[in-house]
């Protein structure tokens, strides 16, 4: 390659949107480009010429020596070997990147060539999501827990009422005073299938309970609302009508 075209390619080699270093076969930088000095802090001069083992934190740079060794190793193996590993900005900090190494050959000489992205944004971001999980999971637990006291904890005021209104059901003596009761009963059932609900859905959380689907009548449901709703409506002079089906969903 004349020296024209190793111009042109080490032009474009300094355009690479990452950080790129070339090596010989010993390690040594024989080239960096510009953006070696945005991930690093090293204009490419002050790397040029020395080992690669610079750009690795210093606990790990026999780690990097065995691993290049591996790669020079196989080195009839084509191909990129792909990897994440820390690395050291200039003034010693370190940050986790992702390397990607390759081998090659120009006229019968072995070369490395690796490119590094530094990782640290993507780092945190994910230890952002998994702190945004576990907050979440923490209020989904909380959340559980209080539904499943609170369906608990109503449950004997509850069944204090039921005694109260079978009482009363079995004293009224009048046509409205037993209208009266009736409908309390209803809007009693009404709160202890709520508070059912509350359990059950308490338990679908926690894999307590598996649900089971089957097929039910609509009017059963529609009934249900009738009793709910059909005595607010009558105090708010609204008429409230449900009609019948014979419907069956799953």
């Amino acid at each position: 390659m004349d020296t024209k075209s190793n111009k042109l390619v080490l032009k474009i080699l300094d355009t690479f949107p990452e950080a790129m270093i070339i090596a010989d076969e010993h390690g040594i930088i024989m080239f960096a480009n510009s953006n070696v000095a945005t991930v690093f802090g090293y204009k490419p001069t002050e790397i040029i010429g020395q080992s690669y083992t610079i750009l690795a934190p210093e606990r790990h740079r026999k780690n990097s020596t065995d691993k290049i060794t591996k790669l020079l190793t196989n080195s009839n193996t084509p191909g990129t070997y792909q990897t994440e590993a820390p690395c050291s900005h200039k003034d010693g900090s370190e940050f986790p990147a992702e390397l990607a190494w390759a081998l090659m050959k120009i006229d019968g000489i072995l070369l490395i060539s690796a490119t590094i992205r530094d990782l640290s944004k993507r780092k945190e971001m994910e230890k952002e999501l998994l702190r945004a999980r576990d907050t979440a999971e923490l209020a989904n637990r909380a959340k559980t827990s209080f539904l499943t006291t609170a369906s608990h904890d109503l449950r004997q005021p509850t069944q204090t009422l039921s005694m109260l209104i079978s009482t009363l059901e079995r004293l009224a003596d009048t046509t409205p005073l037993q209208q009266i009761a009736r409908g309390q009963r209803r809007a009693l059932d009404t709160m202890a299938e709520l508070l059912n609900a509350l359990l059950d859905i308490s338990k679908l959380e926690t894999g307590a309970v598996k649900p089971k689907p089957t097929d039910f009548e609509l009017k059963l449901t529609f009934e249900h609302m009738r009793n709910a709703f059909a005595l607010q409506a009558q105090k708010k002079g609204i008429e409230f009508g449900v009609d019948t089906t014979r419907a069956i969903v799953h």
